[in-house]
This record gives structure tokens, sequence and C-alpha cells, in this order.
């Protein structure tokens, strides 16, 4: 028997970030620095299990094919929502910028 799972985020989302700073700055100054603070929204992260190959009983006797196998989809099935629900808090992640500029 032989399995493979899968994690995966969105690409691409929305960052939300506050901060101050000014890398362009019109005085004399020439260095600049900005400071950002926030989050990133990923989605929510969706778990893939997969399961393919023979399970046979200690006998040797009983063998049967694990993707055609009812029981064992149904808990497969119930063990991705329950990692889909213990991963949704990782829809969002800190974000720390930090920024230097040089004027010439």
């Amino acid at each position: 028997m032989r399995g493979s799972g899968k994690l995966q985020f969105s690409k691409t989302g929305p960052m939300f970030l506050i901060g101050f700073g000014n890398l362009a700055r019109r005085s004399e100054r020439h260095f600049g620095m900005t400071f950002d603070v926030g989050a990133v929204y990923q989605g929510v992260p969706r778990t893939t299990l997969n399961f393919a190959g023979g399970a046979c009983d200690p006998t040797g006797t009983n063998c049967r094919d694990v993707s055609q196998d009812p029981t064992l989809q149904s808990n497969v099935v119930s063990e991705q929502a329950k990692i889909n629900r213990s991963a949704s808090p990782l829809r969002f992640y800190p974000v720390i910028s930090v920024g230097f500029g040089y004027k010439f």
C-alpha cells in the first residue's frame, strides 16, 4: 500500500499593511526608511490524500485493493476534512516589512 498527501495554498493573495516612512524624501537627507506591519490572506488551505495498492490480512489470503474499499475511502475523506479544519487558521499569516532607500 502506498499513499500521498498534499496541503495546497492559493498562489496569490491580498496583503494588508500599515506603516510609516517615505523612501522618496523631498528633504536634503539622503537616507530613507519604511516600516510596515500587516498580514497576507492566502485563503483556506486544501488537503488531498490518496491511497493506492493492496492490503492483506496477516495470513496473506484475504487481499483487496484499497482504492476500492469503501470503508477506507470514507476514512480518508473524513481525515481530509479534519486536516482542512485544523489548517483553516493558516489562511492568514503575519508580515513585517522594512525598506531602506538612498537618494543620490
